[in-house]
């Protein structure tokens, strides 16, 4: 794929930074929209919202390697691509059909639910190869929404290696951030827990239009270090030349990025979110200290920055509310994080090699949730460990290394650059992705697809900053990447809306028939529901409860019974599920034969 006979093109002066074609430019506009937009649609977070997302990602995606093919080329950020790569192939292999030998051998954990013992229940299933994943149609979600913007932030990082276009994807997300951050304590004071003032939501601590406020001050931290690199980019840059920064041309640059910043601090302390305080304060250590490093050679500058730095946070603690303070101190919700964590090690032990499937952490977990009772649990409140279940001990290895060199690339270029607003840009990125891996061991970060988008666009900064040469690939492979790029996307957008609650409505349509002909007829249909459902969700515990009903209400207790207790299998600790399985197995005992003479 990559043409080594190409001649690198640099940001050097000769070779004007950020002149890299017309593909990178318009993936940069791309990623910027949807990493500044989404935010405001929940996070993203609805099945529509992460639809048009994966649509928007890929289809900007294969229109920048069109125009890339047929005009200038396509090139690529000068850092170690393999981690991706394999990180993504994995997650492919998941849905691929294995053999019975080697589901076993490789993923035990998955291989004993898609092929179940008890007979009645394999029944169900059928005796044919089976994916990895115990979710595929998530799984190919996944795939399809972390390859679109993991290719956006490869065709967008050699234009961020300008100048230009960095201060313009980066005053956008100040703006962006700004705006964000004033709207969530705006709404905080004036809605409370209504989203826009109207929507209520399942979760105690929504914030802003994030249904929790731990996936907004994610976002915002991420975004707020982005920023405070850009300050010291405009104002570096002004030095250099001889002025200073503030009777420079670029010295409303400076303030607004500073308030910018000052804003999205304050309101991750008001969103009450200790990890994205957490990962606030490691960002802010990562950047000082690149600073610092920096600073050595310049002791007449490092005084004022001291000095800056130090009132903003001044600033910062005197506006922050008393409720914030206290909770900072407060560690309130450790023992549903610590739980959740041993379980999710155990799930991992079940399938170290493959894990469970890409986004199929919410159907593998509840066999081995253990003290939470009726809760379900979606994630894993840790991204490190939630990738190691769905993924096994590879993907994790994969993601980790890529991020490491990542930023082993990003922090060199920022030491090289030339430009110091893009060093600036470079070391704020940097310091974001510090902070999003901090947030990652207390959160799920990554797995909001608005702070993906955002984390994608850091990426792709740190990428455009590690420099070049950067790396151009052959007119038949960009062709090649455009026309998957369609298929993932066509492949994904056939996929079923919400089966789950169809197979549900027919279900519950069947049990309140008051016809015995119509009962009859509507529970055969959500029995043909509830089976192609399980087809593609084998470790969805309701459904085999719903089927065990719609068998039982037939007349085949046993079989019923069968498979109620596959479900509470599937979710031993869950009470309402364990109730409902002893009534059909007492159904089952009373019809099992006549009563002795």
């Amino acid at each position: 794929m990559v043409r080594p006979d190409h001649e690198p093109v640099t940001g050097s002066p000769a070779s004007p930074a950020g002149d890299t074609g017309p593909a990178s430019r318009l993936a940069l506009a791309v990623l910027v929209a949807i990493a500044v937009l989404a935010p405001w649609a929940f996070g993203a977070v609805q099945p529509a919202a992460i639809l048009a997302m994966t649509a928007i990602a890929l289809l900007g995606s294969s229109i920048a390697l069109a125009r890339g093919a047929w005009r200038s080329g396509v090139l690529l950020p000068a850092v170690p691509l393999w981690p991706l790569a394999g990180f993504l192939c994995l997650a492919a292999l998941q849905l691929v059909p294995l053999p019975r030998s080697a589901h076993a051998l490789l993923a035990p954990g998955s291989y004993a639910v898609w092929h179940p013992q008890d007979p009645a229940v394999a029944a169900v299933l059928g005796p044919g190869w089976r994916p990895v994943s115990l979710d595929p149609d998530t799984t190919l979600r996944g795939l399809a929404l972390t390859g679109g913007l993991a290719l956006l932030a490869l065709l967008a990082a050699p234009a961020l290696s300008g100048a230009g276009p960095a201060m313009r994807a980066g005053a956008a997300v100040a703006a962006g951030g700004f705006l964000l951050s004033a709207y969530a304590i705006f709404a905080r004071a004036r809605f409370g827990p209504l989203l826009y003032g109207t929507i209520p939501v399942p979760t105690v601590s929504p914030f802003g239009p994030f249904v929790s406020k731990n996936h907004f001050a994610g976002w915002v931290a991420m975004a707020a270090l982005l920023v405070a690199g850009l300050a010291r980019g405009l104002a570096a840059g002004d030095r250099a030349r001889g002025r200073d920064w503030a009777a420079g041309p670029r010295a409303a640059g400076v303030v607004l990025s500073l308030v910018a910043v000052l804003a999205m601090a304050l309101a991750v302390l008001v969103s009450l979110s200790r990890g994205g305080a957490i990962a606030l304060a490691s960002g802010a250590a990562c950047l000082a200290g690149l600073g610092l490093a920096r600073s050595r050679s310049a002791g007449r500058s490092l005084p004022l920055s001291l000095a800056l730095a130090g009132g903003l946070g001044l600033s910062l603690v005197a506006l922050v509310p008393p409720e914030a303070r206290e909770r900072l101190h407060s560690v309130s919700g450790s023992s549903f994080r610590l739980e959740t964590w041993r379980d999710s090690l155990r799930l991992t032990a079940s399938s170290p090699i493959l894990g469970q499937g890409l986004g199929a952490f919410h159907d593998a977990y509840p066999r081995f949730k253990s003290g939470l009772g009726d809760m379900r649990v979606e994630h894993a409140e840790n991204d490190y460990l939630e990738t190691l279940a769905e993924t096994g001990v590879p993907g994790l290895a994969f993601a980790v290394t890529g991020l490491g060199l990542l930023l082993v690339a990003a922090a060199r270029g920022v030491a090289s650059a030339g430009d110091r607003t893009v060093r600036g840009l470079g070391a704020g990125a940097v310091a974001a992705l510090v902070a999003l891996a901090a947030h990652s061991a207390l959160d799920f970060d990554l797995r909001i697809p608005s702070n993906a988008a955002l984390a994608a666009l850091v990426a792709a900064v740190a990428g455009g900053a590690a420099g070049g040469p950067f790396r151009a690939i052959q007119r038949g492979a960009g062709a090649a990447l455009a026309i998957s790029c369609v298929a993932v996307l066509l492949a994904a957008a056939a996929l079923p809306d919400q089966p789950w609650l169809a197979a549900r409505r027919q279900a519950l349509a069947a049990s309140s028939s008051v016809s015995p002909d119509a009962r009859r007829l509507r529970t055969e249909m959500a029995e043909v529901a509830l089976v192609r459902l399980l087809d593609r969700r084998p470790a969805h515990a309701e459904s085999w409860l719903l089927l065990a009903g719609a068998r039982a209400a037939r007349g085949d207790a046993r079989g019923g019974e069968s498979l109620a207790l596959h479900a509470l299998w599937l979710d031993p600790d869950r009470v309402g599920l364990r109730e409902a399985v002893r009534r059909l197995a007492g159904r089952a005992s009373a019809t099992a034969s006549p009563p002795a003479p």
